[in-house]
């Protein structure tokens, strides 16, 4: 195809199509994997910041990594804006903030991979286009619990159940008409009888989630 200078553009037109057959992507939302997270980039920094995050001024611009997250989302993961969460998919895990915004889309997370201490490409999926060859790195089903509750869940079965499934987590106990209305309405003496005392963003979390209780 040559260009034809005269008239400015190509002698074919000024450009060539091809349709194809849309293809989803390799990994898709689950229950497990709630969230489709997305990679890019912010305004003060550049790739992995190894420039950019030396400039004391862009550093103060925005100085630590942070997950994008709808406010309908984060009301249903009992999340607030500044929370640390763990950010997790089917290829690791890594520790940020939370900001809330509706700059983002029900059901999808932002995240920047200027961090190394938060590297969001641990979570990415490498999975190529089966033409260009590109990984999928911008579509990653992941799930977005907070920090202290993912701890808890690491050691203690029922946060475990209460962080995938909180609405029947409490069914399987043996609790009486009075203790179930004592922790639907906020008093969790109860459960820290059987899981001990609990930090203090834990307990806040813990007694939201428990008004969503089924029983």
């Amino acid at each position: 195809m040559s260009l034809n200078v005269a008239q400015g553009q190509f002698t074919r037109g000024r450009g060539k199509f091809h349709a194809i057959e849309y293809k989803p992507p390799t990994e898709l939302v689950s229950e497990g994997y709630p969230l489709i997270l997305t990679t890019g980039r912010v305004l003060e920094h550049w790739h992995t910041g190894s420039m950019s995050r030396r400039s004391e001024v862009l550093d103060k611009l925005h100085p630590n990594s942070k997950v994008d997250i709808h406010p309908d989302d984060a009301l249903n993961l009992g999340i607030v804006d500044g929370d640390l969460v763990t950010l997790a998919s089917e290829r690791g895990k890594i520790e940020t903030e939370v900001h809330v915004t509706d700059k983002t889309a029900p059901g999808l997370a932002f995240m920047a991979f200027h961090w190394s201490e938060s590297p969001a490409n641990i979570l990415t999926n490498n999975a190529l286009d089966p033409v260009a060859k590109i990984p999928e790195f911008k579509v990653s089903a992941v799930r977005a619990v907070l920090e202290v509750l993912d701890r808890a869940t690491q050691d203690n079965d029922f946060f475990a159940r209460l962080a995938e499934n909180p609405a029947e987590a409490l069914k399987e106990y043996d609790l009486t008409p009075e203790e179930k209305a004592a922790i639907a309405s906020g008093d969790i003496r109860k459960i820290e009888s059987w899981v001990g005392k609990l930090d203090e963003r834990l307990r806040t979390w813990l007694i939201a989630r428990l008004q969503q209780e089924k029983w």
